[in-house]
């Protein structure tokens, strides 16, 4: 049993024995070998995993749509503003020319 092998089944006997179970050195040896397992087929599985659509949100994405809400609120700001200064009940752009109804 090489060191890191003894610190595993150390560490495990503590754990164990704080809630009252006593194992022999060879049944803590073979759990501590699967349990340890386990976890870097964890590890080995996150270091591979890509995430789900639902869950990307990358930082590109996110200035895009920060910019796209900047826009909105600039271009209401200016449509209330020639809709003020026209005296119009809607005013809208159309063919690259600020268009408004009049009341």
């Amino acid at each position: 049993m090489n060191t890191r092998e003894k610190i595993r089944v150390e560490l495990l006997q503590e754990l164990l024995e704080e809630h009252g179970v006593s194992l022999s050195e060879e049944k803590l040896k073979d759990m501590s070998d699967v349990l340890f397992q386990h976890f870097d087929m964890e590890r080995e599985e996150d270091m591979y995993s890509y995430p789900s659509p639902a869950d990307f949100k990358c930082q590109k994405c996110e200035s895009l749509k920060s910019k796209l809400e900047d826009a909105k609120n600039e271009n209401e700001v200016y449509r209330k503003s020639v809709i003020e200064r026209r005296g119009a009940t809607n005013a809208y752009v159309k063919d690259g020319k600020v268009l408004y109804d009049l009341v």
